[in-house]
């Protein structure tokens, strides 16, 4: 994945809406100037009306897009502060990357097995936080571990 791909989208959308916009208005304007030409003074209110609702609706489907596109660069931030902060075991169990701790030991299946201190407490290997001798499950990340 490219880095910063999330805030690319969400400068992209931000541009895409001006882009959008300056269309829809300038054609609302356009609209009226034909519809003022008439001689009739219901065809330049019509005219204004129809410019009007050409305008708003352009910049209405300018904003939606815009919402699409920056709640997608905001999905995609997500994805990848996740990615970067769990790795993911053969199995798919979600192990985070911590340097210097070694995990040799596992079940057959791949899974990490976590080894309870002389005091009972232990360490999670996915958020890395100290649990007391009573915990069965992670207080922090909420991770039942198996146990050796």
């Amino acid at each position: 994945m490219y880095p910063d791909v999330g805030k690319e989208i969400k400068r992209w959308a931000k541009f895409l809406v001006v882009l959008m916009t300056l269309p829809a208005v300038l054609l609302g304007i356009v609209v009226f100037a034909i519809m003022a030409t008439q001689d009739s003074g219901l065809w330049t209110f019509l005219g204004l009306l129809a410019g009007l609702a050409v305008g708003t609706l352009g910049y209405f489907f300018a904003r939606l897009s815009y919402i699409i596109l920056y709640a997608y660069g905001e999905l995609t931030d997500c994805v990848s502060s996740i990615a970067n902060n769990v790795g993911v075991k053969k199995g798919g169990n979600p192990v985070r990357k911590v340097q210097g701790r070694k995990r040799e030991e596992s079940n057959k299946d791949g899974t990490p097995v976590v080894e309870r201190k002389s005091d009972g407490s232990w360490e999670c290997l996915f958020c890395g936080h100290m649990n007391c001798a009573g915990a069965d499950w992670c207080e922090e990340c909420g991770i039942q571990p198996e146990f050796k």
